[in-house]
């Protein structure tokens, strides 16, 4: 059968060329057969986690519906404009226009980003609403995952309060990601419009067992379901010859990990590098470290890959900026061993040489 969704559009704003019916309704299809044949021939549309409607988005902007375009986005997304600065783009990786003899792939993210940016200031949310539900659900933690379940909790008519331990929500997207990559006034505008439907927002306020903290037991009773949405607020351990969990990182000065790193600069912390600066990683927060230390004043930076630059998991404009920026990649080398001056701070970092495996 034919499932029917409610949308906030006016008759003539069609999607991939399907008028909705007199009452504003589109009708999807529930047909396993069809889901199999977008699945074939919309392989950009089935490489992206959310599922999002990417014919349909690229069609409006070609209409110049910029703001048609972003409500399709949003349907499945809360943060169109946030995605179209940050995301990894899986899509663009099975777009049939990169495929061989066919160019190269549509540049889908940044379309994504088009249209948040050129859809008309004033324009107006349309979203669907539930009737009051009766039922309160507390979430622990505003970074993307927390604040999509509010919005869409909100939608369906609970009432959301949204727990966050720093002072300002959004998460790695506000604590991880540096600002000349992600504006903080396009962030905190889609978190506003995303709570803006009655979820009540409690910052500063850290969920556990510690001194004024509060008690996950006392959200359990007070409130009909609780959500953690906590994201993984931790590095990964750098492991070193006789040294697995990376401890000699924190006994090392002038040494820490890139997401601590970021995290104590955006809590406010003054941050200090010195003229020549190493980097070893190889995903976007390698990459945000590097050229936030450029900013900071540092000279020679040079990141430090275990691979080649061709394998990291990091889009090609990310690594066309850092070497824009003067940044250079260093590959096959994997770190073994942290040495220290007579005063404690790093004197250099010993690395062994690497080659491809065969899985290359």
């Amino acid at each position: 059968m034919a499932r029917t969704g409610r949308i906030g559009r006016q008759p003539d704003e069609g999607r991939n060329g399907v008028e909705p019916d007199a009452q504003g309704n589109v009708h999807y299809s529930s047909d396993p057969r069809d889901f199999g044949w977008v699945a074939e021939n919309v392989p950009c549309q089935t490489a992206c986690p959310a599922g999002t409607d990417i014919p349909a988005y690229i069609l409006a902007i070609l209409q110049g519906k910029y703001g048609l375009s972003y409500e399709i986005n949003r349907e499945v997304n809360v943060l169109p404009g946030v995605l179209g600065r940050i995301c990894s783009r899986p899509c663009e990786d099975q777009c049939r226009h990169g495929w061989p003899g066919n160019g190269d792939p549509v540049s889908i993210c940044h379309l994504k980003r088009s249209a948040a940016d050129l859809k008309n200031r004033g324009h107006r949310l349309k979203e669907s609403l539930y009737g009051p539900s009766g039922k309160k659900v507390a979430i622990v933690g505003s970074g993307p995952a927390g604040i999509a379940a509010a919005h869409d909790l909100s939608l369906m008519g609970h009432d959301v309060v949204v727990y966050e331990r720093e002072e300002q929500p959004g998460g790695m997207m506000q604590y991880g990601i540096p600002e000349f990559r992600l504006p903080r006034e396009i962030l905190n505008e889609e978190i506003h419009n995303a709570l803006r439907l009655g979820v009540e927002l409690k910052t500063g306020v850290t969920i556990g067992t510690g001194e004024g903290e509060l008690p996950l037991s006392q959200l359990r009773e007070e409130y009909d379901a609780v959500l953690l949405a906590t994201g993984c607020m931790a590095p990964t351990e750098l492991p070193l010859r006789g040294d697995r969990m990376g401890e000699a990182v924190g006994k090392t000065g002038n040494v820490e990990y890139g997401f601590e790193f970021l995290l104590d600069m955006h809590r406010g912390a003054e941050k200090h590098v010195g003229k020549k600066v190493a980097v070893v990683g190889a995903g976007f927060t390698a990459l945000d470290c590097a050229r936030v230390a450029r900013r900071l004043g540092g000279e020679d930076i040079s990141i430090h890959l275990r691979t080649t630059e061709e394998y990291i998991p990091v889009t090609r404009d990310e690594i066309q900026e850092a070497k824009a920026e003067n940044i250079s990649f260093l590959g096959l080398r994997t770190p073994v061993a942290l040495h220290s001056d007579e005063s404690g701070a790093l004197a250099s970092v010993e690395f062994i040489q690497n080659r491809l495996g065969g899985w290359r």
